[in-house]
């Protein structure tokens, strides 16, 4: 099979599209650990959801419930990782859920830096 050049430079161009949504706030300071256990505890109840993934829009099946938290060194670049029943999470794909049924970005609030994700989300049916 031949590749032209534009061929080529398109795929080179979608793999890195794809790569660039993953992990923004997946491996975190220790700061910002810090502020996200401040919004998470066990108990707690949260949604995994990836908005720029083009994810189907979340219902009430997908909320979660935190059994385990742990944050830990992940031995690379001092950087951090938080884990929610056993699994690292990214703080831009989870949501926590709040008093009034409604779910807040846990990246906006531990101050990590994340791109086309939501501050909050209303409640989910």
């Amino acid at each position: 099979m031949r590749l032209t050049t534009t061929t080529l430079v398109a795929l080179i161009a979608l793999s890195g599209f794809n790569s660039a949504l993953a992990d923004q706030c997946a491996y975190i300071s220790q700061q910002e650990a810090a502020a996200a256990l401040d919004h998470i505890k066990p108990g707690t109840e949260f949604l995994p959801y990836c908005e720029p993934c083009d994810d189907p829009a979340p219902d009430s099946k997908a909320v979660q419930s935190v059994q385990a938290l742990k944050a830990a060194p992940t031995g690379y670049e001092n950087t951090w990782e938080i884990s929610i029943n056993g699994k690292g999470i990214d703080l831009a794909y989870t949501f926590v859920k709040r008093v009034d049924g409604s779910f807040l970005n846990l990246s906006k609030l531990a101050g990590c830096p994340s791109d086309d994700v939501s501050f909050g989300l209303p409640p989910l049916r």
